[in-house]
């Protein structure tokens, strides 16, 4: 599935299955907030911002899933990824 930036750039989400989605693509900068123990927020140039608690929206569906984990992954310059875990299936692992 794709989203757009508010400056057009496209951003993909991929179902890792069990629970786990990548969102990804072209962004100059991205920003991360965390505390001592894990990243609390993620957020991509144009958006889409995601945190930890928030709701990521898949396909068309009205209902968000609520985020349980974040992981930056790193990129080449211009890119941004990250890794979601969304909270229904935060138990299944299966995906590491």
């Amino acid at each position: 599935m794709n989203i757009t930036s508010r400056y057009g750039d496209k951003r993909t989400i991929k179902d890792m299955g069990g629970g786990c989605y990548v969102v990804e693509g072209p962004s100059n900068y991205y920003r991360v907030a965390s505390n001592e123990k894990k990243v609390t927020m993620y957020d991509f140039e144009g958006g889409p911002a995601l945190w930890v608690g928030g709701e990521l929206f898949v396909g068309d569906s009205k209902e968000g899933l609520i985020i349980e984990e974040l992981i930056p992954e790193p990129t080449k310059n211009g890119w941004g990824k990250v890794t979601v875990i969304v909270k229904d299936n935060a138990e299944d692992n299966s995906w590491r």
